[in-house]
């Protein structure tokens, strides 16, 4: 599994929002909690791949840098405008 560790900019009380600052891959959450320690897996969600670094994760979202250029359209849409 891979996860991706988020930098928050708004703490602890609003919910995990901000930038994924790395990757690591690890078999499941526990073992990424005894590598990292409890308080430190916090800040890490299951990652969708390994390229969404410097991606936003928004409200339990992955936000990648074209769909924020393009707010309203899906990736899909970004990635074929036919």
């Amino acid at each position: 599994m891979l996860f991706a560790r988020i930098q928050d900019q708004t703490g602890p009380f609003d919910g995990l929002n901000g930038v994924v600052v790395d990757i690591w891959e690890a078999e499941s959450r526990e073992e990424l909690e005894a590598r990292v320690g409890a308080e430190v897996a916090r800040e890490f969600v299951e990652a969708p791949h390994g390229e969404c670094r410097g991606w936003r994760y928004e409200e339990g979202a992955f936000v990648d840098a074209d769909t924020l250029r393009h707010p309203g359209r899906s990736e899909a849409e970004i990635r074929d405008p036919s």
